[in-house]
Order: C-alpha cells, then sequence, then structure tokens
C-alpha cells in the first residue's frame, strides 16, 4: 500500500523525470510578467520603508487627534507582513511558473528547501491575516473608547503582534511536515512551468494543514467583514451625534 501511495505522490512531482531535468527555459510571457510584477512592487516598498521611517523618528509626535501611533504601528506591522507574502510568493509561485527553475528542481530534488518555503508562506500568510484582524479590532477599539483607555490598552493590544506571529507559524508547522515538490502547472501554463507545493497522497486522510486552511480562511472572512461593519456603525453614530450636537 506504501508503495502505491509513493506512486501516486510521484505522478505529480517532477522529481527525477528526464523531460524536466533536460528542459531547457527559454523567456516566455510568463517571465516578462514575473518582471513586471516585481518593478510594480518597488513603489510599495519604498513607500513602506518612508512611512516606517517616518514612525521611527516621529512617532512620539503622534497624537490621538490625528493619527494614533499604536494604530499606525500596526498598519505597518500589516503592511510589512503583505510585502513578505508577496516576496514568498515569487518563490513559490512566480519564479516557478517562468520554467527558471524547473531543470534545477527535476535534477536536485531540493525537497528540504521546498518544505522550508511552504512553511515559510503558511507562515508568513496566517501572520499577515492576524495582523489585518488585529488592525481591525484596534480601530474599533479606539472609536469606541476614552482616552485613557485609548492610551493603556492600545500599546498592550500592540504587544499581542509578536505572540499571534508565533501562533501563526505554530499553524503553518504541519507544511513542513508535508512532502513537497515541484509539480507541474496545467493549462494555460506551458511545458516546464511549475509550480512548489505540498504533495498529498492519493485516498489519504485529510491532511491537518488543509483543515487549518480551510477554517482560517472563512474565520478571517467572517471577522473582518463584522469588525469593519461595527467599524461604520460607529462612525455613523458619531456623525449623527456631531451633527445632533450643531444643530443645538
Amino acid at each position: 500500500m506504501s508503495e502505491e501511495h509513493d506512486h501516486e505522490e510521484e505522478k505529480h512531482s517532477i522529481f527525477g523525470q528526464k523531460e524536466y531535468i533536460k528542459f531547457i527555459y527559454h523567456f516566455n510571457y510568463f517571465s516578462a510578467y514575473a518582471i513586471i510584477s516585481a518593478i510594480y512592487c518597488i513603489p510599495t516598498i519604498i513607500i513602506t520603508l518612508k512611512m516606517i521611517y517616518l514612525y521611527v523618528r516621529k512617532h512620539k509626535v503622534l497624537s490621538q487627534n490625528n493619527l494614533h501611533p499604536e494604530l499606525f504601528r500596526q498598519f505597518l506591522i500589516m503592511q510589512t507582513l503583505c510585502l513578505f507574502h508577496v516576496f514568498i510568493a515569487f518563490f513559490v509561485i512566480r519564479i516557478p511558473n517562468t520554467g527558471w527553475m524547473t531543470a534545477w528542481c527535476a535534477s536536485r530534488k531540493p525537497e528540504r528547501i521546498l518544505k522550508v518555503l511552504m512553511f515559510l508562506n503558511s507562515g508568513i500568510i496566517y501572520s499577515k491575516y492576524f495582523s489585518i484582524i488585529l488592525f481591525c479590532v484596534m480601530r474599533v477599539f479606539l472609536l469606541t473608547t476614552s482616552s485613557y483607555l485609548k492610551e493603556k490598552a492600545g500599546l498592550y493590544l500592540t504587544y499581542l503582534t509578536p505572540f499571534l506571529i508565533s501562533v501563526a507559524f505554530l499553524l503553518a508547522l504541519p507544511r513542513y511536515m508535508e512532502n513537497a515538490s515541484c509539480s507541474q502547472v496545467g493549462d494555460p501554463f506551458p511545458h516546464g512551468a511549475i509550480m512548489v507545493m505540498s504533495l498529498i497522497r492519493h485516498n489519504a486522510k485529510m491532511p491537518l494543514s488543509f483543515i487549518i486552511e480551510v477554517v482560517i480562511n472563512p474565520f478571517v472572512v467572517i471577522t473582518i467583514s463584522v469588525l469593519n461593519f461595527i467599524m461604520f456603525l460607529k462612525l455613523r453614530e458619531s456623525r449623527q451625534f456631531k451633527i445632533q450636537s450643531s444643530g443645538r
């Protein structure tokens, strides 16, 4: 039975397959797309670095009346994690899609490196999700509390970030436990276009990493939607209160 399972995995992997070992890379549409995507990210990286510089140099002068410093810090953490996600996606999807690393992956069989990439990819994605949720929580909290609580609790909420990032990478750990390989991508991608992915054995039980992903994704969407709805309600109440106060 084990040999049958291994055979099913091999059908989805390019490891050791001669047609991929001898594959010769040629510049193609997906190579151009990867380059354009990288160039497109440069302005975002520059702007994010400038915002980080602004926070480091002037965070003491930020006030709760214009831009709350803890909320701004959480936004920068969220934005940085989003950039890390884009960066790791280049190694998992964008570059493999070009065919540039196909022959190397087929001949060297770098499973440990690929497992690390899958682990980092999932860990960064979950960290990004948790940072977005925490950012939304802080927005709602700052809209509904007094100035004293804003000053105290805003700082404590920020300390949750390293804890949530640790939880995110713990949730991603099952990805490292799974087999990983480079697999040929289907249409419309050409022959030699691959993708780094975890391998799931045929007729095997649902892997823990998949269960975690199935639970986290809807949880994140629902939580962010609810928090945004609450925020808009509070903003509407605040606006109506100001209108009523000015009319008196």
